[in-house]
C-alpha cells in the first residue's frame, strides 16, 4: 500500500513536471503557479508583493532617468538648475541644436516607425493584447 502510494506521487510529481510532454523550466512553472494563484480571491499577500516590486522598480526608473538628465548638466555647469548663469547665445542656440538633432533623427527613421500616438497604443491594446512593437520604445 505505501508502495503504491509512492508510485502514485512519483507520478503525479512526473506529471505536473511535464504537461503533455513539454518541458518547462523551474521558473517558467513559478510564473505559471504565481499566476494561478492570482486568479484568486483570497490572493492579497501576492497583489501586496507585485504591487511593492511594481513600486521598487518604478522608483528605480524615475531615479535612472532623473539620474541621466542631471549628470550631464552638473558636469557642464556645477549646478543642475543654474540656466541663468548661461550666455545669452547659449541659451538660444542649445535648443535650436536639440531641435535639428531631434529632426536629423526623425529623417533617419522608418515612417512606419514613427507610429507612436495615442490612438496607436489604443489600436494595439485592441488588435494584438497590448503587444507593441520594439521599434516603439527607441523613437
Amino acid at each position: 500500500m505505501l508502495a503504491e502510494m509512492r508510485i502514485w506521487s512519483w507520478q503525479s510529481i512526473t506529471q505536473r513536471a511535464k504537461p503533455l510532454g513539454l518541458n518547462k523550466s523551474h521558473l517558467t512553472e513559478s510564473v505559471e503557479d504565481f499566476r494561478e494563484r492570482l486568479s484568486h480571491s483570497d490572493a492579497l499577500p501576492q497583489l501586496v508583493s507585485l504591487g511593492v516590486i511594481s513600486g521598487i522598480l518604478a522608483a528605480l526608473i524615475i531615479v535612472g532617468f532623473r539620474w541621466l538628465f542631471e549628470t550631464p548638466l552638473l558636469i557642464s555647469m556645477g549646478d543642475s538648475e543654474g540656466f541663468e548663469s548661461l550666455t545669452r547665445p547659449a541659451r538660444f542656440l542649445l535648443p535650436c541644436l536639440g531641435a535639428i538633432g531631434l529632426g536629423l533623427v526623425f529623417n533617419t527613421v522608418d515612417p512606419a516607425t514613427m507610429r507612436v500616438s495615442v490612438s496607436h497604443v489604443l489600436e494595439r491594446l485592441h488588435n494584438n493584447n497590448g503587444a507593441l512593437p520594439f521599434r516603439n520604445i527607441v523613437v
